[in-house]
């Protein structure tokens, strides 16, 4: 029993904080911050369009830019949450919307949204038309293929002519995004739990197989050794002849 014992002491309280669902508090770094920044462009719409959109972006987790009262922008911690709103901003409203999007830094965790990723999709937007998305030239397609591969698959990229020069962003044109609702698929918070289940069944069968092998390696060592003949050797030598 010493064995269980011992496998119970080590695995017991991380099982037991595993299936409560406690989770580590994440750093917060001071450093810039990583994220997928969405940048929109109302097309001909009022000004109450661009409230509208903020408070779409918020409800839907994004961190919302205040600097520029021509476009609505938010980052987005998750890529997959930054592409299903913009699919499903551009598919509600159609030609008075255009977006863009791209990765990178986005500013610190409290202050205003800034950085690398924010301008690389301002700069990408002017290649989007009416009901058009574009990603930024940070914005790699191979992101996609974990996310909406149907979706990279339509990407055509935005090239200065120039032979050899790298394309400057890659767009999707509203009439091909029209093909995607064909599609239906999961929602990018139901993808991710779906994964994060996976990931949990994996690791808690792992716990399990290495808290069984130690179990059977105690119970092993605790088998009483059987005792020694204790027969005379005289009797075996009698025997032997």
């Amino acid at each position: 029993m010493a064995g269980d014992s011992r496998a119970r002491s080590v695995f017991g309280p991380w099982l037991r904080q595993f299936w409560r669902g406690r989770r580590a508090e994440p750093s917060r770094a001071a450093g810039p911050r990583m994220a997928t920044v969405l940048v929109l462009q109302p097309v001909g719409q009022p000004a109450i369009e661009y409230t509208r959109l903020r408070r779409k972006l918020m409800a839907g987790g994004g961190r919302c830019h205040d600097g520029d009262a021509r476009i609505v922008a938010a980052a987005f911690d998750h890529t997959d949450d930054a592409v299903e709103m913009a699919l499903g901003l551009l598919a509600e409203r159609g030609k008075a919307l255009r977006a863009a999007l791209s990765v990178g830094a986005a500013g610190n965790a409290d202050g205003p949204l800034a950085g690398a990723a924010l301008a690389d999709a301002r700069s990408a937007l002017r290649y989007a038309g009416p009901g058009s998305l574009v990603l930024g030239a940070r914005f790699s397609p191979s992101l996609l293929d974990g996310v909406r591969p149907d979706l990279a698959h339509l990407l055509q990229p935005v090239s200065s002519g120039r032979r050899g020069a790298a394309p400057m962003a890659y767009r999707v044109d509203g009439a091909e995004l029209a093909t995607l609702s064909a599609n239906p698929r999961a929602s990018a918070a139901t993808r991710r739990e779906a994964r994060t289940m996976r990931h949990a069944v994996a690791i808690t069968t792992g716990v399990m197989l290495l808290a069984a092998v130690v179990w059977l390696v105690g119970r092993a060592r605790e088998r009483p050794t059987p005792p020694a003949s204790t027969i005379p050797l005289a009797t075996l030598a009698i025997e032997r002849d």
